[in-house]
Order: C-alpha cells, then sequence, then structure tokens
C-alpha cells in the first residue's frame, strides 16, 4: 500500500508546510532509497553537538557514508554501537537526549532495508532531543523541513540538466564541494554553471 496520500498535497503545501512528516509522506513513494538515507543521517547530524566527544560524532561520518554507499552495513551497525555503548549521561535530562540520540541512529540499524522507517525516526527522534536540549519543536521541524526540500526539490515539476553544462570543471567543482562539505562555494559553482550555459548557448 503507498504510503503517499497525493490528493492531500499542493505544489504550494510543499513549500508552505513547516514540518517534515507529512512531507516525508508525500514523497516516500516517490523518491530513491539514497536520498532518504540522505535525509536520515541529515536529520542525525544537526545534533551533532550532543554527542558528548569526537569519537561518538565520529559515528555521524559513518552514518553518511551508509547513505552514500562509501560503508558497508558491518561498518554503520559498529559505528553506531560504539557511540551508544558506554555513554552513561549523569541527570535525567541528559539521560532523556541519550535516549533520544540513541533511537535516532538506531533505527537507521534497525531499518536498514526501510529507508523511509529510518528517516521517519530519525526525524522525530532527533527532533525530540533538541528539544530535550532547549530548541523548539517548531524551530526543529522548519529547519527538517528546508532540509528535506534541499534534497528532493520540488517533486511537482521535472528538472532536466543540460549534460552540456556539466564541463569538468563544474564536476570537479561540484565534488569538491560535497565531499569536504564545502557549502559556502556554492556561488562559485553557480558561477561555473553560468558560464559553462553561456558557452552552451554560444557555440
Amino acid at each position: 500500500m503507498s504510503r503517499a496520500r497525493e490528493s492531500e498535497m499542493t505544489e504550494a503545501d510543499w513549500f508552505r508546510i513547516q514540518g517534515p512528516l507529512s512531507l516525508l509522506e508525500y514523497v516516500a513513494d516517490k523518491v530513491s532509497q539514497r536520498k532518504l538515507r540522505l535525509f536520515a543521517a541529515a536529520c542525525c547530524r544537526r545534533i551533532e553537538y550532543l554527542f558528548p566527544n569526537q569519537d561518538r560524532r565520529n559515528c555521524l561520518d559513518v552514518v553518511d557514508g551508509w547513505a552514500e554507499g562509501a560503508a558497508t552495513f558491518h561498518e554503520l551497525e559498529a559505528a553506531i554501537l560504539a557511540a551508544v555503548v558506554g555513554w552513561e549521561p549523569k541527570g535525567e535530562k541528559k539521560g532523556a537526549i541519550r535516549d533520544n540520540v540513541a533511537a535516532a541512529i538506531g533505527l537507521i540499524v534497525q531499518h536498514h532495508d526501510d529507508p523511509f522507517e529510518s528517516a521517519r525516526g530519525a526525524c522525530i527522534y532527533t527532533e525530540s532531543a533538541a528539544f530535550i536540549a532547549g530548541k523548539s519543536h517548531a524551530d526543529e521541524g522548519k529547519a527538517q523541513a528546508g532540509i528535506l526540500r534541499d534534497i528532493l526539490g520540488n517533486p511537482f515539476r521535472a528538472h532536466a540538466l543540460d549534460q552540456a553544462c556539466l564541463t569538468p570543471k563544474v564536476k570537479t567543482l561540484a565534488q569538491a564541494i560535497y565531499d569536504e562539505r564545502a557549502f559556502e562555494r556554492m556561488p562559485e559553482l553557480a558561477d561555473a554553471l553560468a558560464e559553462a550555459g553561456s558557452s552552451t548557448r554560444t557555440s
């Protein structure tokens, strides 16, 4: 049975709704498993600051790698287990944060063959962890919805990139930005794409 409820979502709704769950439901059967995994990883990355040490934060690199197919399931399972084992926070509040963080990353393993469920669980539990840490549900939900739109674009409109614009310069720059998470260089990529487009139109 399809999880999407197409009659209940419009293009205007897609950009208006300030929470991720209904958006996620709508695209569940429309997007790749990779993009759902990327969203789950991005939700976990938003609460990186709640991890108590660098060793535990490093597990998010493996989560990212799993989403991209650059890490094996065994590596994912081992990294998440290592992040949770031995984490014994003092106080009820920190314990609740730990439990929600552990649930969020744990569901990525538990539902490794169902990226929709891992994405859904990740956004719910990371939002709860952020709320306990002092952020509002509304702010975190809005941020997660924005991430989902960034990953998926506009599902109501098909977009095709002119392959002639994918020059060696554009490809190299885009790969470097992605690999290094150097998103501040996006304007540079935009300029390179504009240059490639101009060359294509005048050739």
